[in-house]
């Protein structure tokens, strides 16, 4: 019993890390949770209030049903409503319950893959990362979809480690879960479910062990489908359509490519914000609900990528690299010197773990490569690396900014604690040289 316990202090450790660091922020910055940029605060009110999942339209009040936001995140909110409404103090104990699990789990999955000193430096910048401290005080699905993913990468990496049905169903359904939070989970949840196909696929693979290996392939399948089938027939019902995503993508894609943003682009210095307003003020009128305004988003932003395939492309670039920017946009002109030094020093702590995980993707590829392609494909880090390329190609397509990476936070922790590992490893022996050389 003792043995036991002194073998989670670490992990103890870490929990009260994060209880401390994330409890500080949101009684520090408590009012960021009184805004709902995203109204998905108004959708689960509205569902508790009127068992619609649906926003308010027109003046009398009136609640219409709506799919221009996942559900998995106001479902958890209207939980968690009252009648009067759902408060902030239960956001926050949400998030703070939310946060906590991710670094038990992150803290289980870094031990599998870097052992327990590489799974304390990784909960250490998950803890810390700015992005996600500033989108714990937000009513936003950043926390959720971080959880999601790592979930979704520690349920891949049991089911390859020890197969069986039920973790294979578990999988899957944690897969669908994370794309019911954030639809751009969408090829990630496709190719991670391909790829256990594939692995089955091996040519050192048994004929009885294809079949069960594909069986967990089927079932994955199974447990996917399965999670996303209520919100499809949900919306076949209400829209006459099985939508699987939502009716914000078209938005989402014409924000990334249309005329104003392009020629903003051309004439303004790169780092200087978009007003998207700019865009309200040019759309044309949609008849026929938020499916009809989704279907000419899509329109119009494919006309305008046909009509200017060169700046979508350079677009497609500038996109990249706001995603994967380590310096906050200033949002005002008369930016404070406080809120100056604040960007800078986020700045300064993205580049350094950036710098880390750069080493670590470079000593985990020699690692790789000398046990050839079968340990090049290892399936944990492999499907980190299938998250890392899908959610930076959507992106690289829709609207993006450095917050739509939170889900990529404990990868990008995971990478730059192996980097640090070798950074320590390196100074320790050349520490171990100078002192033998002093003896001598």
């Amino acid at each position: 019993m003792k043995s036991t316990i002194a073998s989670r202090r670490p992990l103890f450790g870490v929990l009260l890390l994060a209880l401390v660091v994330r409890t500080g922020i949101l009684w520090a910055d408590f009012g960021g949770l009184s805004a709902d940029v995203d109204n998905y605060r108004q959708i689960a009110e509205n569902l508790r209030r009127t068992g619609v999942f649906g926003s308010v339209t027109g003046a009398n009040g009136e609640v219409a049903p709506t799919a221009f936001r996942p559900p998995l995140y106001p479902l958890l909110l209207a939980s968690l409503a009252t009648d009067d409404g759902v408060s902030r103090a239960s956001v926050a104990m949400l998030h703070l319950a939310i946060g906590l699990l991710s670094v038990a789990l992150l803290w289980r999955l870094a031990v599998e893959w870097l052992g327990q000193r590489g799974a304390a430096i990784a909960c250490g910048l998950f803890i810390v990362d700015p992005i996600l401290l500033n989108q714990s005080a937000r009513v936003m699905t950043e926390t959720l979809a971080t959880l999601l993913a790592i979930a979704g990468l520690w349920t891949l990496t049991r089911l390859i480690q020890s197969p069986s049905v039920r973790r294979a169903a578990v999988a899957g359904t944690t897969l669908g879960l994370a794309c019911l939070c954030r639809p751009t989970f969408l090829p990630w949840a496709a190719i991670c479910q391909l790829t256990v196909f594939a692995i089955a696929a091996f040519p050192d693979r048994a004929p009885r062990t294809l079949v069960i290996r594909w069986s967990h392939g089927a079932t994955i399948l199974i447990g996917f489908a399965a999670t996303m089938a209520p919100w499809m027939i949900r919306n076949q019902a209400v829209f006459g359509r099985p939508i699987y995503a939502t009716t914000h993508g078209g938005y989402t894609l014409l924000l990334a490519n249309n005329d104003s943003f392009y020629q903003h682009l051309r004439t303004r210095p790169f780092t200087e914000v978009w007003d998207a307003r700019q865009l309200q003020d040019q759309l044309p009128p949609a008849t026929g609900g938020e499916l009809a305004a989704d279907a000419r988003d899509y329109r119009l932003a494919r006309d305008t990528i046909r009509r200017q395939p060169g700046m979508f492309v350079y677009s497609a670039l500038h996109r990249v690299a706001m995603f994967w920017s380590p310096l906050p946009h200033r949002l005002t002109a008369d930016e404070s010197a406080a809120h100056l030094r604040a960007r800078l020093a986020v700045a300064a702590w993205y580049l350094a773990v950036s710098a880390a995980a750069a080493i670590g993707i470079g000593y985990l590829t020699r690692q790789a490569l000398r046990g050839g392609i079968a340990k090049l494909l290892d399936p944990p880090w492999l499907f980190a690396a299938l998250l890392l390329v899908t959610l930076t190609a959507v992106h690289a397509v829709y609207w993006s900014n450095m917050r739509m990476r939170a889900p990529l936070v404990p990868v990008v922790s995971l990478l730059a604690a192996a980097g640090f590992g070798v950074i320590f490893d390196a100074a320790k022996k050349k520490h171990g040289r100078a002192e033998a050389r002093h003896e001598y």
